[in-house]
């Protein structure tokens, strides 16, 4: 896949954050945003993600197609698989516990 052509349907800067200290939440919030087959970009100057996105990819469901250097981050593209039945319910919950941190 040539992912200089991908037109995402949705992007947003993850920053400096790290899979365990609140991007997986974020990414969450914007993919359940996206429908099933859509992509996003996510930019990331946080070197770990390179490492964990394509593991957190197969937990959730969603195909990791890859990254491309940018100036000053790492653009990230993940296409939305079949969300569980039950998961906007998980997400609510995981923002609630969220606030508690």
């Amino acid at each position: 896949m040539d992912l200089d052509r991908i037109n995402p349907d949705r992007i947003f800067d993850g920053g400096d954050l790290d899979c365990g200290s609140g991007l997986a939440l974020l990414l969450r919030e914007h993919m359940s945003q996206l429908p099933v087959g859509g992509v996003l970009e996510m930019r990331s100057r946080e070197r770990t993600v390179a490492d964990d996105l394509p593991p957190w990819c197969r937990m959730t469901g969603h195909e990791y197609l890859g990254s491309l250097p940018a100036a000053d981050c790492v653009r990230y593209f993940v296409q939305r698989g079949q969300p569980p039945a039950d998961e906007e319910k998980a997400l609510q919950d995981d923002r609630e516990r969220a606030k508690d941190y």
